[in-house]
Parts: C-alpha cells; structure tokens; sequence
C-alpha cells in the first residue's frame, strides 16, 4: 500500500503541474494531496473519505483539515478528475488495441408486462424476461 501511495501521489502531482495552473499558497493541502485521498479511500477503503484522511494523516504527515473544508475541494477538482480518467481510459486503449471488454448481461427492464405492446424501443421475444424474485415479465 505505501508504494501504491507514493506512486499514485507523484503521478497525480505531475499530471496536475501538467495540466493545471498553480494552486495558491494558501491552501492547507495540494490537489495532488487531495485526489491521492480520495483515490486511496476508493482503493483501500470502501469509498471511505474520513479513514482514508486518517491514513494520510498519520502516515503521511497530511496536515489535519476539516471534513468540510477537504470535501470543498475535493468536489472543485471533479472536472480535473474526470480529465484524468478520460486521459488514463484513452491511453489504456491504445496501448492495447487487441482489447477484449466484458459487458455485464444483467436484464434492465424496459417496460412492464402491461405496457410491452405500445413499447417500441426494443422489439421481439428475444428482449422479453422474467424476473423469478419480483415474479413478473418485463
């Protein structure tokens, strides 16, 4: 887990001096700081924000911020986030064109039984089910 922190915290510092004009000085703790939380609170934690900060808090030597104050700015670094994924996803795929994806086939449903007549956005007996626990078709 600590190589996994250290690595994800100089990724993330690097990506952000990249991609990013500097933050200002008087923040308590770095974007960089902030996203490798969040990413260890998903990774080790459970989506667990408050023992994530404790581990970085106690490991690291993060400085002690308020709950509201890191959730604050962790939700103005969304946009950076979803940049970061969509740049890491797109170098994925092409380092790996021969990629395989598995699609979880579990059934939504569309409309209910008394509808399926009037429902034209998927015809046919092929994408007509039954759910056993609910026992009703859809």
């Amino acid at each position: 887990m600590t190589e996994q922190t250290v690595a994800m915290y100089c990724f993330l510092d690097d990506f952000l001096r990249l991609t990013r004009p500097p933050a200002p000085h008087r923040r308590h703790l770095s974007d960089a700081e902030v996203l490798t939380t969040a990413l260890l609170a998903a990774r080790f934690f459970g989506g667990n924000l408050a023992a994530s900060r404790r581990y970085m808090e106690q490991h690291w030597g993060m400085k002690r911020v308020d709950k509201s104050g890191f959730t604050r700015q962790l939700h103005r670094l969304h946009a950076t986030l979803q940049v970061l994924f969509l740049a890491l996803g797109h170098h994925l795929k092409t380092l790996n064109p021969q990629a395989r994806y598995v699609i979880d086939s579990f059934p939504v449903a569309v409309c209910d039984n008394v509808r399926i007549q009037q429902c034209r956005l998927l015809e046919g007996e092929a994408y007509r089910g039954y759910s056993a626990s609910k026992r009703c078709y859809f």
